[in-house]
């Protein structure tokens, strides 16, 4: 009450000294305190409209992403998209090392390949390409036409029904990890946003701006680990997992027999 009410009721309050357990009757201190009790609840229905704004940015963010997973679970052929990210994986990594505003001399074509074998096995070498026509366009699209060529051949080396029921679960399994990952940070970023007041700056502004840029960044790292994943998966076929079942047993057998008879006495 005190907070809120005026000076008047206040100092009538401590110079009567009103004990706390006596009820209170009069109708100026009544509508004090009813004003007072008013402005607490417009105070509390603000800092609730506030964080709903908040947590308004995280919602439609989380419509996306259950969007794509109920396509996953819906079984949904994603071959036109992992082609798609090929393309701009490969574009991305070639304009790091390949500075379009810079002679293609000065590019460094050793460290593009050696990134690019992380993500793919590629045969293009730096004597593959002639420096004195070349241009970033093109660099792209000649890792990007490997890239696919590779793609297309472990899709026929593993079966192409299997194949895409793998791109599904590895889609899933990277698209779950990274959007923990992404709440963390988010929540993280909100505890101290409202820091950005003392640069006379808006913190809700701020935080649905750095949301949107974090969320544009957890999707390239989607997509980086989705491609990077396709390219390595190894897929064990139950019979070859039996053998190698089988293999290991046996030589844990012959190992173990063979230490018994080391300690067998002459």
């Amino acid at each position: 009450m005190r907070l809120f009410a005026t000076g008047m009721v206040e100092r009538m309050m401590n110079s009567l000294k009103i004990p706390d357990d006596m009820p209170i009757e009069s109708k100026l201190v009544t509508r004090s305190i009813q004003r007072a009790q008013h402005q607490r609840e417009q105070q509390n229905f603000e800092i609730r409209k506030n964080v709903l704004k908040y947590d308004d940015v995280i919602n439609k963010q989380r419509e996306a992403i259950y969007k794509r997973r109920n396509e996953i679970l819906d079984g949904e052929d994603f071959e036109e998209q992992a082609e798609q990210w090929i393309h701009d994986v490969a574009e991305a990594v070639v304009l790091e090392f390949a500075n379009p505003d810079i002679q293609p001399e000065e590019w460094d074509l050793e460290g593009l390949i050696n990134t690019m074998r992380t993500i793919y096995p590629t045969a293009l070498t730096p004597q593959a390409f002639e420096l004195e026509t070349l241009t970033t366009g093109e660099l792209a699209e000649r890792f990007n036409e490997e890239a696919l060529e590779v793609y297309d051949r472990r899709t026929d080396e593993i079966g192409e029904e299997e194949f895409r029921n793998i791109e599904r679960r590895v889609l899933l399994s990277v698209l779950d990890s990274k959007w923990r990952e992404h709440l963390y940070e988010m929540d993280y970023l909100q505890e101290g946003i409202g820091l950005r007041a003392i640069g006379q700056r808006d913190p809700l502004v701020e935080y649905q701006n750095e949301g949107f840029t974090m969320f544009q960044g957890m999707q390239d790292e989607i997509k980086n680990e989705f491609v990077q994943y396709m390219f390595h998966v190894q897929v064990v076929r139950e019979q070859q997992a039996e053998q190698q079942a089988t293999a290991q047993q046996s030589r844990l057998r012959y190992l173990k027999e063979a230490a018994e008879g080391e300690e067998a006495p002459a």
